[in-house]
């Protein structure tokens, strides 16, 4: 041996000396001086001289630098007299594949190289006693009491209640977040018992999992370090936990970006129980992680039962808003006529004032021009409606309809029970009293539609206008609950029909053909004689009693456009607003992960 390597060329020459062939008797002797003596040079110098006595002389192999520095010195070997090149040993048969396991585990090899540069192991002299760094049990046990009771207020409050605020990838981080979170606090307590690797790996299997489905999730560390604190900040019950809440999630988010990482930790355990380096991937595979679940909440079993809740009352508010739409669309094509400009016409007031004008007014009956004039003022033309509401719609709801018989003749019969229409029939009253009275006190007035919409827009304060508008309140009323009642009646009859159509009507339903509606709710059921021809003394004569409610629910959606009320003219107006609110709330919808309908 040349005294003049230092020690890092003393290692170098000693690998490749321990690696000569050898008899298995001589490496056996070899590997007792290996374990028994600690000094390198101590080391190389017995080996030399057991392969002296074993080769004749031999000297074992040179460094670069060694065969370097003696050509330098004049070509001649350590001793002088040696020969420059040393004499091989005769090659024999030993089992070469068990020296590098022996030496790989002896000097640690690329496990050991893989340690010193993750950081999780250390090792002893010539990298013999693989072992954790001292760095590996502190990264898990960088957490202080208050800061782990903090967080896991932070993180309960939210697993119950963050799925409001946040979609379902970004809550499930923080779910994600959180099992870890409980988990992770629980190492500590297995590095200070000492326990094995094995026994670590073990008990950690849960935290690997949790960890690596963590790592998966896009966007993980923005979420736990910037928007969960800022959600926390946000909910009075926990606000004051932001800031410490903030500091656990930064540590969480650092744990992959330290030294050693957390996930070369979880590795180097791996390592020292198998002694061989074990990727990250490979892991994974080994415990089975499954791709992250990022469209759908994963939450406990009662706060899905909440959220399924909130789903299922958003889906309904969609399919009230589209079946408000559809009913806004049936009644302007059905109760409604425009002409070419959109605008609502009201030619059908002509045949309806005339007849009540013959009734009533019968000496006036002839004057065209009175009865057109009717249609200019809103308070006669009010009191007109009024009387024909009580002559006409009241003797189909009240009282006994007279209709034509398939065999001939004219017979009786009764839509609906006595009383039903009780309530009507006295509003009905009431207000012809005082829509009399208003005419009385103002006889002589000239009164326009546009003054009085003027005077409703500007909320005037003049006597008359708001007199009327009272009136026209209450009128309004009554209008709006006879076409409730009676658009019910006629929604029953249509899934009556419907079902009779395919033949899925029962003896029970066929028999609600005959007898009278006595309750107002939603039935199925069919309009007693509807297909019958009323034949009493009103202006819906000739036609089926089917036919005369639905002309009458066409009527007073008309008074009720006419006569401006507030509620019509909303829900008309409506369908831009309802659409924006069906896109707000599909847009809820998409937050929470769910298609939108």
């Amino acid at each position: 041996m040349d005294p003049t390597l230092t020690r890092s060329q003393a290692h170098k020459y000693f690998g490749e000396l321990y690696q000569k062939s050898r008899s298995p008797e001589a490496q056996k002797r070899v590997d007792e001086i290996v374990k028994n003596v600690s000094d390198i040079f101590v080391r190389i110098k017995r080996i030399e001289e057991l392969d002296e006595g074993e080769g004749g002389g031999s000297k074992g192999v040179e460094t670069r630098g060694e065969a370097g520095g003696r050509r330098r010195a004049g070509g001649g070997s350590a001793g002088g007299n040696r020969k420059a090149a040393p004499k091989k040993a005769p090659v024999r048969k030993p089992a070469a594949a068990t020296k590098p396991g022996f030496l790989t585990n002896l000097f640690g090899g690329d496990l050991a190289k893989w340690g010193e540069r993750t950081g999780t192991l250390a090792s002893g002299f010539l990298s013999l006693n693989l072992k954790l760094s001292r760095e590996v049990p502190r990264v898990f046990d960088q957490f202080d009491e208050d800061s782990i009771i903090s967080a896991i207020r932070s993180f309960r409050f939210a697993v119950v209640n963050a799925w409001e605020g946040f979609p379902p990838q970004k809550y499930n981080i923080i779910v994600c977040a959180y099992q870890f979170f409980q988990e992770f606090v629980k190492i500590p307590v297995l590095f200070k018992k000492q326990d094995p690797p094995a026994t670590i790996i073990q008990e950690t299997l849960k935290a690997q999992v949790l960890y690596a489905q963590l790592l998966k999730i896009p966007n993980w560390e923005k979420v736990l370090v910037d928007d969960f604190p800022e959600w926390v900040s946000g909910m009075e019950d926990i606000s004051k936990l932001a800031k410490k809440t903030e500091k656990v999630m930064r540590q969480i988010a650092a744990l992959e970006r330290s030294r050693p990482k957390l996930s070369d930790c979880f590795l180097s355990l791996y390592a020292l129980e198998r002694k061989k380096i074990m990727g990250w991937p490979e892991l994974l595979d080994e415990l089975k992680v499954k791709e992250p679940v990022l469209d759908e909440y994963r939450a406990p079993e009662s706060v899905m039962q909440r959220i399924q809740k909130r789903i299922s009352k958003l889906r309904q508010e969609i399919r009230t808003r589209k079946e408000s739409i559809e009913e806004i669309q049936e009644i302007r094509k059905f109760y409604f006529k425009t002409d070419s400009n959109g605008r609502v016409t009201v030619d059908f007031l002509d045949d309806i004032l005339s007849a009540v004008v013959r009734k009533t007014q019968p000496e006036k009956s002839m004057n065209e021009d009175y009865v057109r004039a009717q249609k200019t003022e809103p308070h006669r033309l009010l009191h007109l409606l009024l009387q024909d509401y009580e002559m006409t719609v009241l003797s189909l709801l009240t009282g006994t309809v007279q209709v034509d018989h398939e065999a001939g003749g004219i017979g009786d019969g009764i839509l609906f029970k006595s009383g039903l229409f009780k309530f009507e029939a006295d509003e009905s009253l009431g207000v012809h009293r005082e829509m009399e009275e208003f005419l009385r006190k103002y006889k002589n007035t000239t009164f326009t539609f546009q003054a009085y919409i003027a005077g409703l827009k500007t909320g005037s304060k003049d006597a008359m206008i708001s007199g009327f508008a009272h009136v026209v309140a209450r009128a309004n009323k009554l209008f709006r609950r006879t076409v409730a009642s009676l658009r019910l009646v006629l929604h029953n009859h249509e899934q009556a029909v419907e079902k009779e159509s395919h033949q899925k009507a029962s003896e029970n339903l066929l028999r609600t053909k005959t007898y009278p509606i006595e309750i107002l709710e939603p039935a199925v059921r069919f309009i007693p004689m509807y297909h019958r021809v009323l034949a009493g003394s009103t202006r819906l004569n000739g036609i089926t009693i089917e036919k005369a409610l639905e002309t009458i629910v066409m009527n007073l959606y008309n008074y009720l456009y006419i006569f401006r009320d507030d509620e019509l003219v909303r829900t008309l107006a409506s369908i831009p607003r309802l659409k924006s609110e069906i896109q707000g709330i599909q847009g809820r919808l998409e937050r929470y992960g769910q298609s939108p309908e």
